[in-house]
């Protein structure tokens, strides 16, 4: 073999290994979320096609999702999804679809198609304890002021019950409109988070057509892109994964623009999460109005259905609370704790226990020689299934033990952290 001809095969070995071994397309958030759980059991999800497009109230117990069902929350947890009257989903367009409600549930935009998706919405009749007429915006929100971009409203989420985003023109850009009671309209539809001005735009642009959620504070926007390469070690595949994008007040947006993809995109039972198919997707996020969950719809199991995370850790570094109180069926008999997951881990873990009445308990990491390193909880709680994660951060590849200290015995587990 020629010497210039092998060096030219070898620069092309090179440079395929440089693409194969390319960074993610996004960084980590420094937020962390739980590892997502389905909301509905295998046997109600077979009752139909499929579950996403969620959108949830401020106070996280009432869903609607698809076109259109709706769930509430319960002791026993969520109720048998039921469809919205005939006269919503109307028969003669391919609807309903994308619904959005209000915090306060009285108010639920979705859509129709007519050609296109066109936005409309209903408000709750106390009075008749039921959904009333149905209504149409207007051209406001239905027609972009870009004549460049096609009319037609789709799936966006309120920032409160008056202030609605849209996403508008056939390329998931958002809008943002408020309504004006005293006037019965909407108005001021302008781009956001900046404003659209002759034919141009300046700064940063919300573009998914897969959903997108915004805290009340303004200060995080979630939204699904596709990234190209999401897994750990680095495998490549394309998927639809949750991202989020923080406010960044020196910015002309206020908000940066660098998306931080969502370590819920790194934990699951599914091949998926894995990396192992590509073609995963996550989107649709609804946020409860404290920041704290979020409901999502994902195909991780081969099925799209909605999954719910709640948040561990914000994106300063601080625990949002000692540990995440999951609503279950029925309470706990006996206190347990569970096999965390995934073990071995690195950086992180989650760790499941349970607690039958309401007890002082203590939940501490501890190295082999029986040093605690780690006070995960220590004080009163009630009745409950509790989930926590676990961040190593700091700390060397080795052996540990989990401690759950009750009154009536403690508990110990192995884990073993692998870097």
């Amino acid at each position: 073999m020629k010497p210039g001809f092998l060096l030219f095969v070898i620069l092309i070995l090179i440079s395929v290994e440089a693409v194969a071994q390319k960074p993610k397309s996004y960084p980590e958030a420094p937020e962390k979320w739980s590892k997502p759980e389905p909301i509905f059991s295998k046997a109600v999800l077979d009752s139909f096609d499929r579950a996403e497009k969620p959108t949830v109230t401020a106070d996280g117990k009432t869903l609607y999702f698809s076109s259109i069902l709706v769930t509430h929350l319960t002791d026993t947890g969520w109720s048998m999804p039921k469809k919205l009257p005939d006269r919503i989903a109307y028969p003669n367009y391919a609807g309903a679809d994308h619904p959005i409600i209000s915090p306060n549930g009285k108010r639920l935009f979705f859509d129709w198609f007519v050609g296109a998706w066109f936005a409309y919405y209903v408000d709750w009749d106390s009075t008749t304890n039921d959904w009333g007429p149905v209504q149409d915006p207007g051209p406001a929100i239905n027609y972009s002021p870009n004549p460049d971009l096609s009319p037609g409203a789709d799936a966006g989420c309120f920032l409160d019950d008056t202030t609605l985003i849209v996403l508008k023109g056939g390329f998931g850009e958002s809008y943002i409109t408020q309504w004006h009671s005293a006037t019965s309209t909407w108005d001021s539809v302008v781009s956001w988070p900046h404003r659209f001005s002759d034919s141009t735009w300046d700064g940063l642009r919300f573009i998914t057509d897969w959903g997108m959620a915004v805290t009340r504070d303004r200060w995080k926007v979630y939204s699904s892109l596709l990234n190209n390469d999401t897994t750990r070690e680095g495998k490549y595949s394309d998927n639809y994964d949750l991202h989020v994008f923080y406010r960044d007040t020196t910015q002309p947006t206020g908000y940066a623009g660098k998306p931080y993809i969502l370590n819920i995109s790194f934990m699951s039972d599914s091949s998926y999460f894995a990396g192992i198919d590509s073609g995963r997707f996550e989107g649709f996020p609804a946020i409860t109005a404290d920041g704290k969950t979020l409901f999502f719809a994902a195909d991780y199991s081969g099925k799209e259905t909605i999954y719910v995370s709640h948040l561990l850790i914000d994106e300063n570094g601080d625990t949002v609370t000692n540990a995440v109180k999951q609503k279950p069926a029925v309470l706990p008999t006996a206190f347990s704790l569970f096999p965390p997951y995934p073990n071995p881990f690195n950086p992180q873990t989650t760790i499941t226990y349970s607690v039958p009445t309401r007890s002082k308990i203590k939940l501490g990491v501890y190295d082999i020689l029986g040093r605690r390193i780690r006070t995960l909880a220590d004080g009163m709680q009630s009745p409950g299934e509790y989930r926590l994660m676990f961040d190593s951060t700091g700390l060397a590849s080795g052996t540990y033990l989990l401690l759950l200290e009750t009154p009536e015995r403690v508990f110990t587990s192995k884990i073993m952290l692998i870097k």
